[in-house]
C-alpha cells in the first residue's frame, strides 16, 4: 500500500458505513465488545482490589491537603499499577489487531465471530510486530513530551511554584495571587497537542497496516506518516466538522 490523497467526502462516508456494518453484524460486534470489556476488567482488577484493601488510611484526605501519604499499601498500589501498564502494553496490541481483522472480515462478508479478536494471540510474529509498533508509538510520544519539557523546563518549574503558592494561600485562607503564563509556553503547549493529534492519526493508520498486511514496523510508520501528511488539511476540516456536530448533539441531549 502506498500513501495517497483521498476525497474529503470519503472521510465522512465511513461514518454511515460504520453504522451499516454494526447493523448487519450487531450480535458479533456486541459480543466482541463485551469480551474486550471483560478482558479490560480482568487486567485492571488487581489495581482496584489493592486500592480498596491496602490503601493507607487518610489517603484521600492527604491528597486533598496536598501531601502524598507514604506506606507499604501505597507502594504496593504504585507497583501494581506499573505492572498493569506494562501488561497492557504487551496484551492490548494483539487485541487491536484482532479488532481490525474482525472488522475487515465483516466488511468483506466473510464468516467471523466475536472470538476472532483473540486469534492474533496465537500468531507469535504478528504479536511481536504489533508490540514493536506500540513500543515505537509510545517512544515517539515520550520523545515529544521530553523535548517540550526540556525546552520549557524553567517556565514549567515557575508555573508549578505558582500553583504551590496558590494552594498554600488557599489553605491559609488568603486570596491566591493570579497566575502568570509565559506566552511561549502556551503556544508551545498547543503545538504539542497538535503534534500529538497528528501522531495519533499516524499510529492509527500504521497499526491498521500492521494488522492487515505483513508490513514491518518502520515501514508501517512511514506509510502512516505519508498518508496523514498528504491528507492533513482534509483531516483538519473533518475534525472541525465532526467536533461541531458532536458538540451540537451533546447540547441537544443536555437540553
Amino acid at each position: 500500500m502506498s500513501a495517497r490523497s483521498v476525497s474529503l467526502g470519503s472521510m465522512f462516508t465511513w461514518i454511515g458505513d460504520s453504522f451499516r456494518l454494526l447493523g448487519r453484524n450487531f450480535l458479533t460486534l456486541i459480543g466482541a465488545s463485551g469480551l474486550t470489556l471483560l478482558l479490560g476488567i480482568l487486567l485492571f482488577l488487581p489495581v482496584f482490589v489493592i486500592a480498596v484493601m491496602f490503601m493507607p488510611p487518610g489517603f484521600e484526605t492527604g491528597l486533598k491537603g496536598g501531601a502524598v501519604p507514604s506506606g507499604s499499601g501505597l507502594m504496593l498500589f504504585y507497583s501494581a499499577y506499573a505492572i498493569t501498564l506494562i501488561a497492557a502494553l504487551f496484551l492490548v496490541p494483539p487485541l487491536l489487531v484482532g479488532w481490525n481483522r474482525l472488522c475487515r472480515n465483516l466488511d468483506q462478508g466473510n464468516a467471523a465471530g466475536a472470538l476472532d479478536i483473540l486469534q492474533p494471540y496465537k500468531d507469535g510474529p504478528l504479536w511481536l510486530r504489533s508490540l514493536g509498533f506500540a513500543v515505537l508509538a509510545v517512544a515517539m510520544y515520550l520523545l515529544l513530551i521530553g523535548l517540550f519539557g526540556f525546552a520549557f523546563f524553567g517556565a514549567i518549574s515557575e508555573l508549578m511554584q505558582q500553583a504551590a503558592a496558590q494552594q498554600a494561600a488557599t489553605l491559609a485562607g488568603e486570596a491566591p495571587a493570579p497566575p502568570s503564563f509565559s506566552p511561549a509556553l502556551v503556544l508551545a503547549y498547543f503545538v504539542l497537542i497538535g503534534a500529538m493529534v497528528i501522531l495519533q492519526f499516524v499510529h492509527m493508520v500504521g497499526f491498521a497496516e500492521i494488522s492487515l498486511r505483513d508490513t514491518s514496523v518502520i515501514e508501517a510508520m512511514k506509510r502512516g506518516l505519508g498518508g496523514v501528511l498528504r491528507n492533513a488539511l482534509k483531516l483538519l476540516v473533518f475534525l472541525f466538522c465532526f467536533g461541531l456536530l458532536a458538540g451540537t448533539a451533546l447540547v441537544i441531549i443536555a437540553v
